[in-house]
């Protein structure tokens, strides 16, 4: 019986992640290049809305396990990159200012779901 104890308890420490802190994930080089584009390009408004905009722009970390963007429809990245590259809803366009590669690294990066 105290086997069978003991065993429970070992597949719930190890079940529990008890062996110390998860390491943080990594960012790819593409989602490292984009976390460096949203950070220049849209966290401004999308979380500090140092623009002071009414309303506010939505929160796009997540939205992709979400599953939808904030003004509806499905978050794909298909979805996504015409919002950057057209705008939306008070959003600028950037389809001037951001090549397809630099869209395509910020959608990878708000993949990650990592801020």
């Amino acid at each position: 019986m105290i086997w069978v104890l003991m065993g429970c308890a070992v597949a719930v420490a190890i079940g529990c992640n008890l062996g110390g802190p998860r390491p943080a994930p990594q960012l790819t080089e593409q989602q490292e290049y984009g976390r460096s584009l949203y950070n220049g390009d849209c966290a401004a408004c999308h979380e500090a809305n140092q623009l002071n905009l009414k309303p506010a722009p939505p929160e796009l970390h997540g939205m992709f396990a979400r599953g939808h963007l904030a003004g509806g429809g499905a978050a794909t990245d298909e979805a996504v990159r015409g919002v950057i590259l057209r705008g939306r809803n008070g959003m600028p366009a950037f389809e001037r200012r951001l090549t397809g590669e630099q869209v395509d690294a910020v959608v990878a990066y708000l993949h990650s779901g990592i801020r």
